[in-house]
């Protein structure tokens, strides 16, 4: 299985121009502002970029 992932993840990154593993880009700190519930706002955030 191991294999098989390696060799997805070349051919995934060559093809879009990408390095490294599929989900290392989008995790990143993002301050949440706004109005509301800033726990309802984080766990929409977290849906929506979740890999």
């Amino acid at each position: 299985m191991k294999a098989v992932k390696q060799r997805f993840l070349v051919w995934y990154n060559h093809s879009h121009q990408r390095y490294g593993t599929l989900c290392a880009e989008r995790f990143k700190s993002v301050l949440i502002e706004g109005q509301g519930n800033p726990l309802q706002m984080m766990a929409a955030y977290i849906d929506l970029n979740s890999c």
